[in-house]
């Protein structure tokens, strides 16, 4: 098929190849900035909760038992909800369901 190309037009098949390499790549180095946008994600967000657990167990230990629960409970409630709602953010990009 390139060749009949590169007959139609002296070097269009280059172009094409040359093209083609370049999305890739394009399409490479966005796929590593989302991997490493999504490391940096999770580092953040155990820094937080950890935080928040850290800064709930000072509390009670601090005598302040209701704040100090309320901040435990709330961080061990979160890191729950965002392990049963993972992957769901982009159910949209998956292929539609089969009418039933």
């Amino acid at each position: 098929m390139l060749a009949r190309y590169e007959r139609a037009l002296p070097g269009l098949a280059d172009r094409l190849v040359t093209i083609a390499e370049r999305e890739s790549e394009h399409r490479r180095a966005l796929q590593r900035r989302a991997i490493r946008l999504s490391e940096l994600g999770l580092a953040a967000g155990f820094v937080i909760a950890m935080t928040a657990l850290c800064g709930g167990i000072f509390l009670v230990h601090e005598g302040s038992q209701a704040e100090g629960m309320s901040s435990i409970i709330l961080a061990i409630a979160s890191l729950v909800l965002v392990f049963l709602t993972r992957g769901k953010r982009h159910a949209g990009d998956a292929a539609p369901a089969p009418a039933s």
